[in-house]
């Protein structure tokens, strides 16, 4: 599994908008920059994330982006969300629900229980976890799964 480049860019646009202080404005060239990502690529993320409530956007000379809530209330899940819709780590947790192999896979458990634990991770993960340098714990190299 791989995040998508949307996902990726959008998280490091809002992690830079929340380096501002609170409700100052920033323009998309500096966000560009800082981020990494181009300007037209950006900016159709950008209204994305003002069309979710994630970010404002200010027009005019002094328009830009802003964040619209708190670094602490903007989770990741929620932002994977809102530039690429819901996510599944296979085809039974998807929208359809079911794959042709459905009836009597023993597999569909493991998936929908993989699929809640990703969920969780990224939903208790946020923008303001990343500016105060908050990490998960990593596995242990040493480990052997339970």
């Amino acid at each position: 599994m791989q995040l998508s480049r949307r996902s990726d860019y959008a998280l490091r646009a809002l992690i830079y908008l929340a380096t501002r202080r609170e409700g100052e404005v920033t323009g998309l060239p500096e966000i560009s920059r800082a981020a990494k990502v181009s300007r037209p690529f950006l900016a159709k993320i950008l209204n994305t994330l003002a069309k979710r409530g994630l970010v404002k956007s200010h027009r005019g000379i002094h328009g830009g982006f802003a964040l619209a809530r708190s670094p602490s209330e903007i989770s990741f899940l929620e932002v994977l969300h809102a530039v690429d819709g819901p996510m599944c780590v296979n085809l039974c947790v998807g929208r359809q629900g079911r794959c042709d192999a459905y009836r009597g896979c023993l597999m569909n458990p493991a998936w929908h229980h993989i699929q809640s634990e990703i969920e969780q991770v990224l939903r208790s993960r946020t923008i303001a976890d990343v500016l105060a340098g908050r990490t998960l714990p990593r596995p242990d190299a040493g480990a052997r799964p339970h």
